[in-house]
């Protein structure tokens, strides 16, 4: 069986024939067109020869559709150079003054020895946090958190409750955090914790 590709209706010569200049005008326009509606076209002087050479084969003017259809049929048969694959190579790294280039800028892990010192200090940072929010809110939110605080201080000066009870119960939360707040043991740790300030 004779399987012969079927190639759409490419565009004629027209009868008048132009003036030199026109024409190569004309397909010059032709080609920037075809140019800049086929970004897949890699432009290339083999792959501008074999479309040139195809629509000369066929005896055909240079036009937009012609010069789409010689892409097509040549593209398909894979005579077309493809556009090269260009490796980015990293640029060398300047480590003149100790500077390391940073992967991610997520942290995952903080490191740091665990000394009393340390321990105190992050304590110190989270009592900070937590003291002006509630659990649950964000304390990064500062402003949500003082409002917060002075509504808790309002509240339990109001129900007779000591003054450092949030205080106490923010380390407590940070000191033992396998305890579940609200809990009877929670509760009496913070009491532990008011007694001794």
């Amino acid at each position: 069986m004779n399987t012969q590709r079927v190639i759409p209706t490419l565009d004629q010569f027209e009868a008048k024939r132009w003036s030199p200049e026109v024409e190569a005008h004309r397909d010059t326009y032709a080609a920037q067109q075809f140019v800049a509606d086929t970004p897949q076209f890699y432009r290339s002087p083999l792959n501008r020869d074999l479309l040139l050479g195809w629509l000369a084969g066929q005896r055909v003017p240079i036009t937009f559709r012609n010069l789409t259809v010689a892409f097509r049929v040549l593209l398909a048969d894979g005579v077309l150079e493809s556009r090269p694959i260009v490796e980015a190579q990293p640029e060398p790294l300047d480590n003149t003054r100790g500077v390391q280039k940073m992967n991610s800028t997520v942290k995952l892990h903080h490191t740091c020895p665990d000394t009393p010192l340390n321990r105190q200090l992050l304590a110190e940072e989270i009592l900070g946090r937590y003291s002006w929010c509630p659990i649950g809110v964000d304390p990064k939110k500062t402003e949500l958190g003082r409002q917060y605080k002075v509504s808790i201080r309002e509240e339990a000066a109001a129900k007779g409750r000591p003054e450092g009870w949030l205080d106490a119960r923010a380390k407590v939360a940070m000191e033992h955090a396998s305890v579940k707040r609200d809990s009877a043991e929670f509760n009496r740790l913070v009491a532990r914790e008011l007694e001794k300030s």
